[in-house]
């Protein structure tokens, strides 16, 4: 079972953001989209 330090909902331009900086502090995360494409406005 993996265990995440956070998720975030949506890949727009946010949500791509948050995952950038969750990268940078080396925490574990999941970011979840409902479309097939990411960045959409």
């Amino acid at each position: 079972m993996q265990v995440y330090d956070s998720i975030v909902i949506g890949a727009g331009q946010s949500g791509l953001a948050m995952a950038y900086y969750l990268s940078k502090n080396k925490l574990n995360y999941l970011v979840l989209e409902a479309s097939e494409t990411t960045a959409g406005s």
